[in-house]
């Protein structure tokens, strides 16, 4: 293994004494006491790519706590209770969430949940104060429902509406039946997420991806004017998830960690860092997670993925009060001077991170990826539904000890990897 290769080698060339190193552990405290975590939603939140990123992060970065994350978000549902005429072709009408929901919360028993709908609670028309609130009582019987069950509730707003995706397929305002979208559907959903937003004030948790989403989407319509995340004007592509996801661990206070700080006047660590005794000549020895990995399908410039790094993933060695410069060596690089001042702005450890997580980090996601979409099609299937269509999936016992097996591969794959850090006063 190239961890343990690294390692030796440098152990073996290392003189002085090796210090003793820290685990790279996040403490998020709106997870304090959450063992299992459930997502609720539509078709968006089935296909998972955000419940993967933000596992992904907790997987990386909270080494000292083991969360069940279940996805069981079901295609076409929505909290209202409507249905557009035709949909699905005349098929089946939409699923309601409080059709299953108390078989939901009764069967998985989750401490913490995440729901997500609005997108299809407005069924693509145009703004009714009938249909809004419709949407509004069933986001309230949630909240009550969840309470009630002594979980936590984070509600989501909806994402955007995308009709420049999807132009001549909308229909304008005035019509007595939408069997396409309303082209100004997606002002329907901002004014449910304004709503869900306000509730903030009265205790509720609300996590708002329509606001920023929909930035996001101006700023680059002014790189590229033709540019999407849903190619049909719902269902988004990597980055509308990231961008999910990402709003979602800011609420949870996922940020960078704090520095590791090296100080000759301290002797004990501070609240903001791991703090080593200085010394003129020395090997720090330092245990870290691997970076989280960023999807490819992201198609992040070197720039973009730095920058998403320096968030999540700070990664500074600094020296104070160092008596000059020092010549460092970081697990293998080769060695270079950093000046006083430099020491003390800190010395990122991203390069050589990137560099050993790279292996790791290729194949996080994929497993991760698989083993909570199998479980998704489980718990639909053990909980049970009225979506036509949907896969079915392994019986729950089979599908949660296939699920505790890759449990194990993912914690090998996440480290700790060991840096040694050799310091040399010039």
């Amino acid at each position: 293994m190239i961890k343990s290769r690294l390692v030796a080698v440098l152990a073996a060339a290392a003189s002085t004494t090796v210090l003793a190193g820290a685990a790279y552990s996040k403490d998020l405290p709106l997870l304090n006491g959450v063992k299992r975590i459930l997502f609720l939603g539509d078709s968006i939140t089935y296909a998972g790519g955000y419940v993967d990123y933000i596992q992904a992060y907790l997987e990386t970065h909270c080494a000292d706590h083991s969360y069940d994350i279940i996805d069981m978000g079901l295609p076409s549902e929505t909290v209202s209770g409507l249905s557009e005429p035709g949909h699905a072709g005349g098929a089946f009408p939409r699923p309601v969430l409080s059709e299953r929901l108390d078989r939901v919360l009764s069967r998985v028993k989750p401490d913490l949940v995440f729901a997500c709908y609005g997108m299809n609670d407005g069924i693509y028309y145009p703004f009714s104060e009938d249909r809004f609130s419709k949407y509004r009582a069933g986001i309230q019987g949630l909240v009550k429902k969840v309470t009630a069950a002594k979980a936590h509730i984070v509600l989501i707003t909806p994402p955007p509406f995308d009709a420049s995706a999807i132009k001549g397929q909308t229909l304008p305002a005035g019509l007595n039946e939408y069997r396409q979208p309303f082209e100004g559907y997606d002002d329907v959903l901002g004014k449910y997420s304004d709503w869900l937003v306000q509730q903030g004030g009265n205790g509720w948790q609300v996590v708002d991806i329509h606001t920023p989403i929909n930035q996001f989407l101006a700023d680059q319509r002014k790189l590229t004017p033709d540019f999407h995340l849903a190619g049909d004007g719902v269902h988004i592509n990597a980055m509308g998830h990231w961008l999910i996801a990402d709003q979602i661990l800011t609420f949870l206070g996922a940020a960078s960690a704090a520095p590791v700080i090296i100080d000759a006047r301290l002797k004990r660590p501070k609240p903001d860092g791991v703090t080593y005794n200085y010394a003129p000549k020395m090997l720090v020895s330092l245990d870290t997670s691997i970076l989280m990995p960023i999807d490819p399908a992201l198609n992040l410039t070197a720039e973009q993925r730095d920058a998403v790094w320096s968030r999540y993933d700070q990664r500074l060695f600094r020296i104070k009060d160092a008596e000059g410069s020092c010549m460092v060596t970081i697990t293998g690089t080769d060695p270079k001077v950093f000046s006083r001042k430099e020491l003390e702005a800190g010395v990122s450890l991203l390069p050589v991170m990137h560099i050993l997580s790279t292996q790791w980090t290729d194949m996080l996601l994929p497993k991760i990826h698989e083993v909570r979409a199998m479980l998704t099609d489980a718990w639909l299937t053990e909980v049970g539904h009225k979506r036509p269509g949907m896969a079915h999936g392994l019986p729950i016992s089979q599908a949660m000890e296939k699920g505790r097996k890759a449990e194990s591969e993912i914690k090998d794959l996440v480290g700790p990897i060991r840096l040694l850090i050799h310091v040399q006063v010039q």
